[in-house]
């Protein structure tokens, strides 16, 4: 027993990982101008092999020695490692294209291999970057609507699954909580940059086909959250379905909106207090956005912003009648 626990990983605090993760970028970034500094860049080769070396080297540390102080230490060979393979890649073969595949084939190995907390977490956000690179370098934002479906969809899977994922252990149950992280973070950051016209104008045009699945994956997520108190749906429980849907159509080009709310659900379901945070963050900060963004003169920004106040109300008032009236304390 005592074994055990002398082998178990220990938990970081998210104060201590985000430390970890700047740390580790800071030093990697002074390491890479100390390269280009000391002209030590010239080989191809020799960046690429020396990439894969720390790129082994962070894995073995983690896996072989699983201290906190040691974090740090992970995160900048891990973070030095894909970067010295990227530039290697980069001036082998002068594909930009090949950095994005190859990092993603990187990212999911280092996860079949290393479960560690910080480590499967960059690794989410490795693939997650690597794929949002690939579509910008291609120009293919279009797809960007697509990949923002699937990736919401995944992130509702992954978070309703949460008792299996756990209770099954094996290397699931210990990357649920890294990859949940990491897929929060990756909606919000790939809404942030549909939002910010990271697109050019044409996500604009096929925004409404992410902003449609998000809609469903919030419905359908009060369907199983109404069918868990009530055993089925209950006439009054279609009504507010009804009702939200409407106020969410009312957002249909601007995906961030309903995104940053699905988020701030899941989160509040599983009690996952730091998504709950990053959602609401991002849902204040994606409505001003919208708001500020829309084609209207101030007068009528103020009375749309007003009629969305009363219908925020109107509904927290129905669900407080209707649902919550046979509670008792």
């Amino acid at each position: 027993m005592e074994t055990k626990e002398l082998n178990r990983e220990p938990t970081a605090s998210l104060p201590i990982k985000i430390l970890s993760i700047a740390g580790g970028i800071l030093s990697s970034l002074a390491f890479i101008g100390f390269l280009f500094l000391a002209g030590l860049y010239n080989s191809d080769t020799a960046l690429l092999f020396t990439g894969i070396l720390l790129l082994a080297a962070a894995l073995w540390i983690n896996r072989q020695h699983p201290k906190i102080f040691l974090d740090t230490i992970c995160v900048s060979l891990y973070l030095l490692g894909y970067m010295l393979i990227g530039i290697g890649i980069g001036q082998l073969l002068e594909q930009e294209s090949i950095i994005g595949l190859v990092f993603i084939v990187l990212a999911v190995g280092c996860l079949y291999i290393n479960q560690h907390t910080v480590i499967a977490l960059l690794s989410v956000l490795i693939i997650h970057g690597s794929i949002l690179f690939l579509l910008q370098v291609h120009y293919a934002a279009a797809l960007l609507p697509v990949y923002l479906s699937l990736l919401a969809v995944l992130l509702l899977f992954w978070f309703l699954q949460e008792a299996y994922l756990v209770a099954g252990g094996g290397k699931l149950g210990r990357l649920y909580a890294p990859v949940r992280t990491g897929l929060a973070l990756s909606l919000l950051s790939g809404l942030y940059f549909s939002a910010e016209k990271f697109t050019a104008g044409s996500f604009q045009q096929h925004n409404w086909i992410s902003s449609l699945v998000i809609i469903g994956c919030i419905l359908y997520l009060l369907i199983n959250l109404f069918k868990a108190l009530d055993g089925a749906l209950q006439p009054r429980s279609v009504k507010l379905l009804v009702l939200v849907g409407i106020i969410l159509l009312s957002t249909l080009f601007a995906p961030s909106i309903t995104g940053s709310l699905l988020v701030i659900l899941l989160s509040f379901k599983v009690n996952y207090k730091t998504g709950l945070v990053a959602g609401i963050v991002a849902l204040v900060y994606f409505i001003s956005l919208y708001y500020y963004d829309l084609s209207f003169t101030l007068l009528t920004k103020s009375v749309l912003m007003m009629a969305s106040g009363i219908l925020l109300l109107l509904l927290y008032y129905f669900i407080h009648k209707n649902l919550l009236k046979d509670e008792t304390v």
